[in-house]
Formats: C-alpha cells, structure tokens, sequence
C-alpha cells in the first residue's frame, strides 16, 4: 500500500510563486481568504457537501467548516488533504 505524503517544505512552494525571477508570498489573511473562496467554488462545482469532503479528506467537518468560512488557517498538509480529495492541485485552492 503507497501513501502519497508532502512536507511542510513542498507546500510552501507551491504557494509561492514565480515573476520574473523573483518569488512572491501573498499575505497570510489574503492566502486564508483565497483558500476558502476556492474550496467553496470547487464544493458547489462538484456537488459536494462539507461532511462529504470531510469524510473523503480526513479532516474533521468541524475544522473544515472553519477552513471554509475563512476564519482559521489549514496547515499546509491539511489543504493538501483536502486539495487531494477534492481532486484538484494545492496550488488551484491558493491562487
């Protein structure tokens, strides 16, 4: 059995990126704000609801709710959780 894993260092950078040479990190709230909006958009594309992207991504649906209202900040390996189990890339869910 292979379980897909990623570290603290492969999501930061897939939430930064790259113009001109030069590596730009939104602010933490404007990244927070973008996620929720994301995940939101992507749950009414799929028709999915939160318990059912809870139970997909292993994330507790009293933390997602609070993931998806914007007012508290996933980990990166809990967005990649959920970026996986809505089957879109992390990347997508930040930008």
């Amino acid at each position: 059995m292979t379980t897909n894993t990623i570290t603290k260092t492969d999501a930061a950078r897939q939430a930064a990126f790259v113009i001109n040479r030069t590596v730009y990190q939104p602010s933490k709230q404007r990244l927070i704000s973008r996620f929720a909006e994301n995940v939101r958009a992507e749950l009414k594309r799929q028709h999915m609801t939160q318990l059912e992207l809870a139970q997909k991504s292993g994330v507790l649906q009293g933390n997602l709710s609070w993931y998806v209202l914007g007012k508290r900040e996933p980990k990166l390996t809990t967005a990649y959780l959920i970026a996986k189990a809505l089957d879109v890339s992390l990347d997508s869910l930040l930008n």
